[in-house]
C-alpha cells in the first residue's frame, strides 16, 4: 500500500523520450532481500518541440532550423509547411516539399545550422511547424509556428515603346514574381533620379505597385518629359 497498491507510483522528473527499465524486489520481516523480479522497460513520450526558425531566405529557399527542446538524441521529427492552401512536409534529403511525412533526428535535420528548403515560389507566404516521435512512435501535438516569405524575383529590363516628344510607354517585365508583388520604376536623367508617378509624371518619390496597377501588359505612359532626352528607366 505504501506503493500505492493497484494505483501505484508516478516516476517524475524522467527525460522526454529515454528508455527506463524497472524492477523490484522484496524483503520479509527481518531487512533481508530477495532476488530483483524480471524487468519491464518503456520510453517516456517526446517533447512537442519548440517553434522553429526561419533564416537565410532568397526567391526560392528559406532554412528551417528545428528547436528540439529536450528531446533525446534518439527523438525523430517531421516538419509540416503551409502555404496557399496546401499541406506539405519537408522532405530531409531533398529539401523539397513533399505529400508524406519524413522522420528523421535533429542531427539529420542539419542540427543548428538547419535544413534549405528549396524549390519554393517567388513572393510567397510559407508557414512551417514540426512534431516529434519517440521509440515507440508515439508523435506529439505540432509546435507553434513561424512563417516568412520568400523574396521577390528582380524583374527583367522593361520594354519602352510609343516614344514621342514629351512622353514613353513604359512596360514591366514581372519575370515570376505573382501578382501581389509590388514594383517600382526608376528614371536616370541628365544626372537626376526620379521616379515614376502613378500619374505618370516624374517626381522624386519612390511609388510601389503591382503590375496590374502599372498597367500590365500595356504599360504605363510617362508623360511631360523633354524633346530629344535620354532617359533611362530601372524597375525593382
Amino acid at each position: 500500500s505504501g506503493w500505492g497498491s493497484a494505483s501505484g507510483i508516478v516516476v517524475s522528473d524522467l527525460d522526454a523520450n529515454v528508455e527506463y527499465e524497472f524492477l523490484s524486489r522484496t524483503r520479509n520481516q527481518l531487512l533481508c532481500p530477495s532476488d530483483y523480479s524480471g524487468s519491464i522497460s518503456t520510453y517516456t513520450l517526446a517533447q512537442v518541440p519548440g517553434t522553429p526558425s526561419l533564416v537565410g531566405t532568397s526567391t526560392d529557399t528559406i532554412t528551417v532550423i528545428l528547436d528540439p527542446k529536450d528531446n533525446s538524441s534518439s527523438t525523430t521529427f517531421s516538419i509540416k509547411c503551409l502555404s496557399d492552401g496546401t499541406t506539405k512536409y519537408v522532405q530531409h534529403t531533398t529539401g523539397l516539399l513533399g505529400d508524406t511525412t519524413d522522420w528523421v533526428t535533429y542531427t539529420d535535420w542539419g542540427g543548428s545550422s538547419g535544413v534549405v528548403v528549396s524549390s519554393l515560389t517567388v513572393n510567397t507566404r510559407y508557414e512551417f511547424m514540426s512534431c516529434a516521435k519517440n521509440s515507440y512512435g508515439h508523435i506529439t501535438d505540432w509546435s507553434e509556428s513561424n512563417s516568412t516569405w520568400t523574396l521577390a524575383q528582380v524583374p527583367g529590363i522593361p520594354s519602352l515603346v510609343d516614344t514621342s516628344t514629351g512622353s514613353v510607354r513604359v512596360i514591366l517585365e514581372p519575370l515570376e514574381n505573382p501578382a501581389t508583388t509590388q514594383f517600382s520604376i526608376k528614371c536616370l536623367s541628365e544626372g537626376t533620379t526620379k521616379y515614376v508617378q502613378q500619374s505618370g509624371l516624374l517626381d522624386t518619390g519612390e511609388v510601389w505597385q503591382t503590375y496590374s496597377g502599372w498597367g500590365s501588359a500595356s504599360g504605363i505612359v510617362v508623360s511631360d518629359l523633354d524633346a530629344n532626352v535620354e532617359y533611362e528607366f530601372l524597375s525593382r
